[in-house]
């Protein structure tokens, strides 16, 4: 652990930045819906689970 913290602790900065700026912005409609969508999906997919886990006879 140790030597990874002292091998990112030495890099250095990057160069140059892009001069454009991103099409899409963070806070848009897209990447937001994108972000709640993906947190339901994963949210169902660990409620089935769990149901159907405890219904299992062990």
């Amino acid at each position: 652990m140790t030597v990874c913290l002292w091998t990112v602790g030495r890099t250095l900065a990057y160069g140059k930045l892009h001069k454009v700026a991103p099409l899409v912005k963070l806070t848009s409609v897209a990447p937001v819906l994108s972000l709640i969508l993906h947190i339901i999906i994963m949210l169902a997919v660990q409620v089935f689970f769990l149901f159907y886990i405890k219904q299992t006879s062990w």
